[in-house]
């Protein structure tokens, strides 16, 4: 899987991305929600090529914002992912993907570690 995540520097995206025991892990930056580079094609399209599974690690994010949201729903749109795994992510981000719809798409297994 490694050959097919992207490599771009996090100074040009507000995530870095790695493997973590076969799963493709994207680390949210702390400011990631008010990064322009979020709502370009770029921060989406390389979620094509990943045949992995996916979890996205909220640790440095306390709060959704709408540019997160939709990312998040655009990471499910172009990976044509049926799940996501969420690690370290806060009771307000899990409620807020409750809120916006996006709890459907967690994993069971993983869900928050």
């Amino acid at each position: 899987m490694s050959s097919a995540l992207p490599h771009f520097p996090l100074r040009q995206m507000p995530f870095t991305i790695t493997e973590v025991s076969g799963v493709a892990m994207i680390a949210l930056a702390h400011d990631a929600g008010r990064h322009a580079g979020l709502v370009t094609e770029r921060s989406t399209a390389w979620i094509a090529n990943v045949h992995a599974p996916i979890a996205i690690d909220f640790a440095h994010v306390p709060l959704l914002n709408s540019v997160l949201i939709g990312w998040i729903f655009q990471l499910i749109i172009v990976g044509k992912l049926t799940s996501f795994g969420v690690h370290r992510a806060s009771r307000k981000v899990l409620e807020q993907m409750r809120q916006s719809g996006l709890s459907k798409f967690l994993t069971k297994a993983g869900h928050v570690t």
